[in-house]
């Protein structure tokens, strides 16, 4: 109670989201700090990132936001997530199943060559879970090496819960890219062999 009356009111939400356009610097190091020494605060850090910070500000949602403090926005908070992505790598090879798994999930969205190298690690992860987040987390072609990762699980994977999410990211990336005949000829040559329905 204490804290929160010592909180500035009456700013509106445009105001408010320039505030945080001029603390990204700040807040980008904070984030860094925040996700090398915490799960937890690692956590708090993707889920801000992942859903912009427009969610965040403490004003009346309906008053607007000028369109180019909304670009800023964008931009700030890709400030902060492209410094939290080395830890999020460390974090991918945590202990824990589900700090991994949240990782994982984070480094999806990126685009950095250590996010990309680190998702493509978590396909042969030791946990089938953490693979299965990696599989549902893959959206395009653009990362050769996360394909033909996938393709290997599609094509010999012991589970057959791991060879179905490896043929539904194949599925989805076909779908939403062009045509790529290596994993099209995958998916078929999955489609008439395995021996589990699903697949």
């Amino acid at each position: 109670a204490a804290l929160s009356s010592l909180a500035p009111t009456g700013y509106t939400r445009n105001e408010q989201a320039q505030a945080v356009v001029k603390l990204a610097p700040a807040l980008a190091k904070a984030a860094a700090a925040a996700v090398a020494t915490s799960p937890a605060r690692a956590r708090i850090v993707a889920a801000t990132t992942i859903a912009g910070m427009i969610p965040l500000l403490d004003a009346p949602t309906g008053q607007t936001i000028a369109e180019t403090v909304k670009k800023e926005l964008v931009t700030a908070t890709e400030t902060i997530a492209q410094a939290a992505v080395t830890g999020f790598v460390a974090l991918a090879a945590h202990p824990s199943l589900e700090v991994r798994k949240r990782a994982v999930e984070f480094l999806a969205r990126r685009k950095e060559a250590e996010a990309q190298a680190a998702l493509v690690f978590a396909l042969s992860d030791r946990d089938p879970d953490v693979c299965k987040t990696a599989l549902s987390a893959l959206q395009n072609l653009d990362n050769p090496t996360a394909v033909a990762a996938t393709l290997k699980l599609l094509g010999s994977a012991s589970l057959w819960s791991l060879r179905t999410n490896a043929a539904r990211a194949l599925g989805r990336i076909v779908s939403a890219t062009t045509s790529n005949k290596t994993v099209e000829d995958a998916l078929a040559k999955a489609a008439t062999t395995d021996t589990y329905a699903l697949v």
